[in-house]
């Protein structure tokens, strides 16, 4: 069959130049994760040292410490997001499912989020047994909880924000609530 050498040569050239692109990219990620967690930690050990020194008597000392400790714990997660993206992206994210009880997962989780926002408290409410356990990628399931209460908490108007689980039959839905923006049906 005849084809057109230039058109050929020109599909392999973008080939070439997405591949190249692709290396870059992965490069590049690594490189800021790699340079953005290691300052990072060694921001979280200065702040723990500050913490161990300062006089538990300069209130504001330590809310400084607190919220410069909740910003680097913002960092981190954000960084622990793009590197779950990616390999979501590249099907490399490997479920690991377990069944563990539910009820101290999520309330580690809000009591997380509480402790790092106290002007915007989490309203829990639980509408499955108290012995109800899930079967799941535990990790995963902390990671997108955590994304979702992050954004309903960044963006509530109001000051609190309701997580509720319910059992539904065999299945159990998570749904959260604020009183701020919505995203777009779209």
């Amino acid at each position: 069959k005849p084809f057109n050498e230039e058109y050929l040569n020109e599909r392999l050239k973008q080939a070439e130049e997405t591949i190249h692109a692709q290396k870059l990219k992965n490069l590049l990620l690594h490189a800021i994760v790699h340079d953005l967690r290691n300052p990072l930690n060694s921001l979280n050990l200065t702040l723990e040292a500050f913490k161990t020194f300062a006089q538990k008597s300069d209130e504001l000392f330590m809310k400084y410490i607190e919220y410069a400790k909740k910003s680097r714990l913002q960092m981190d997660n954000m960084i622990s997001n793009i590197l779950a993206i990616e390999k979501m992206n590249k099907g490399k994210y490997i479920l690991k499912n377990e069944t563990f009880p539910l009820k101290p997962i999520l309330h580690e989780t809000v009591t997380f989020f509480n402790d790092l926002n106290k002007e915007k408290s989490i309203c829990l409410e639980y509408h499955c047994p108290e012995d109800y356990h899930i079967t799941c990628d535990k990790n995963l399931l902390l990671h997108i909880l955590s994304n979702l209460l992050s954004n309903a908490q960044k963006y509530a108007r109001k000051n609190c924000v309701y997580f509720k689980t319910e059992k539904q039959g065999s299945s159990l839905s998570f749904s959260i609530k604020n009183e701020g923006s919505y995203i777009p049906p779209q």
